[in-house]
């Protein structure tokens, strides 16, 4: 219950920070209906892990979203999106993860948390040129589900719109 508390708490308080950053989309019943489901629907799957990959970036596509292949992305590209993401997210989808313990929740309360960790995994990834490639990958993929989970379709069109692209869903993890 405590940790519950704790999750709402952050959610609401990452809500108004985005409503100050400009954020503040509304977050409409179909966004609130899809966040309350855990399990994606049948057009929405992969028979394994590369075809949900192919299946969701082409759903990003036909969405009107500008995508390019992660293999494209720096790092930093990707934790500057990721940032974006993080400031635009909205508390009411946030608090529907955050109150289900859902893995969709955002890990972090704040923007110097996420840095933090970043420095770590960045840190580690730099010693290996694998590990590296292992890294942009999963932050493309983290990206993407942070893209979808965590923004109303209203706020997902106006960044399009600004031009914001997104990087695929790697087929290989």
């Amino acid at each position: 219950a405590v940790a519950t508390a704790l999750l709402l708490a952050s959610a609401l308080a990452q809500g108004a920070r985005a409503a100050a950053d400009g954020g503040g989309s509304k977050c409409s019943k179909t966004d609130l209906v899809r966040a309350r489901q855990r399990v994606p629907r049948c057009g929405w799957k992969g028979a394994e892990f590369g075809g949900m990959a192919s299946v969701l970036t082409s759903h990003l596509v036909r969405a009107g979203h500008l995508v390019r292949p992660c293999h494209e992305w720096t790092i930093g590209q990707l934790q500057r999106l990721q940032m974006r993401i993080f400031r635009e997210a909205h508390p009411d989808l946030l608090a529907v993860y955050a109150a289900a313990a859902d893995n969709r929740r955002q890990r972090f309360n704040t923007r110097e948390e996420m840095t933090a960790h970043w420095a770590k995994i960045d840190s580690a990834a730099a010693t290996s040129d694998q590990l590296g490639l292992v890294r942009r990958d999963g932050l493309c993929h983290e990206s993407v589900m942070w893209w979808v989970h965590n923004l109303p379709l209203a706020t997902q069109r106006r960044l399009a719109t600004e031009g914001l692209s997104l990087p695929s869903l790697p087929s290989h993890l």
